[in-house]
C-alpha cells in the first residue's frame, strides 16, 4: 500500500444495522501466536512464519532480553544478521522495524541500536484472517476526497451488514470532483487495535474493481476518531 489516504467525515443516520558481546537468550523461539501466512505490501507471495523462521528475513538466531528485539540470519543475503524490532497488534497484525543486514562483526546490542528513528514502519496481515466485529457501527452518509476536493453532494452511504465484521461503502460521484465516482465496496475487517489515542482498524476490501485474490490492492488500514456527529474516517491508499 503507498502511503496516501482517503478521509471521509461520516455523518450518524440511524443507530441500528445490526552473552558475552552477544546479549540475549540461548536460543530464539518466535511466539507461536505468530505462525501461519502473511502479507506484506511489496512482498511477492505469501509469508510464511513459524517458530524459528520468517521466510523473507532468515532464521532467527536470538531473541534479545528487550522482549521485542530478535536477530535474523538471512541465508539468501550472505548470512548477514539484522535485528527487528517486532510487536504484535493484534492476533492478525505484525508491525516492525529493522536494521539493515549487517555482514561486519558486531555485537546483537549494536545491531538493535543501529535502527533508525526514521526507519519505515512495515506491516504484516494476516492471509485468511477469521473476521472481527468492525469498530464502527450502524448506518451513516459521508462525504468524501480523493486529493482533489470534497465530494458532498451527492452524499455517500455507510452501512454494517448482519455480519458484523461486513461494512459496505456505497460512492457516489460528484459532477465537479476529480477521481470521484459511484461503486460499492466491501470491507471485511480483520483487526482493530488502539495506539496512544489513535484508533486503527484493518479490513480486506473487494469490489468490482478489487478482488480479495489481489492482496496487494485489497488490504486497508483505517485511522478513525469518533465525534458527536459520526466518525473521522481515514482509509490508506492502493
Amino acid at each position: 500500500m503507498n502511503k496516501g489516504w482517503l478521509t471521509f467525515v461520516l455523518s450518524l443516520l440511524q443507530s441500528y444495522y445490526p552473552t558475552s558481546c552477544q546479549t540475549g537468550l540461548d536460543n530464539c523461539i518466535l511466539p507461536s501466536s505468530w505462525s501461519g501466512l502473511w502479507f506484506e505490501s511489496g512482498v511477492r507471495g505469501a509469508i510464511s512464519i513459524n517458530t524459528s523462521t520468517m521466510l523473507h528475513k532468515g532464521k532467527c538466531m536470538k531473541q534479545l532480553k528487550h522482549p521485542s528485539q530478535f536477530i535474523f540470519k538471512n541465508s539468501q543475503e550472505g548470512n548477514c544478521l539484522r535485528c527487528l524490532s517486532i510487536h504484535q497488534k493484534h492476533a492478525n497484525v505484525l508491525q516492525y522495524k529493522e536494521s539493515k543486514c549487517i555482514t561486519e562483526r558486531k555485537n546483537y546490542k549494536e545491531i538493535c541500536r543501529s535502527i533508525s528513528v526514521d526507519e519505515p514502519l512495515k506491516s504484516l496481515f494476516r492471509v485468511n484472517a477469521s473476521g472481527v466485529d468492525c469498530p464502527i457501527h450502524g448506518t451513516y452518509s459521508f462525504s468524501y476526497s480523493r486529493g482533489h476536493g470534497l465530494c458532498s453532494y451527492p452524499l455517500s452511504s455507510l452501512h454494517q451488514c448482519s455480519d458484523k465484521s461486513r461494512l459496505v461503502f456505497s460512492y457516489q460521484a460528484c459532477v465537479d470532483i476529480k477521481g470521484s465516482q459511484s461503486q460499492t465496496e466491501q470491507a471485511h475487517c480483520i483487526a482493530d487495535w488502539k495506539e496512544g489515542s489513535t484508533y486503527y482498524f484493518v479490513a480486506q476490501m473487494n469490489s468490482s474493481h478489487v478482488s480479495t485474490v489481489d492482496q496487494e490492492s485489497s488490504f486497508r488500514c483505517f485511522v478513525y476518531k469518533e465525534i458527536h456527529t459520526g466518525f473521522l474516517l481515514s482509509q490508506s491508499a492502493e
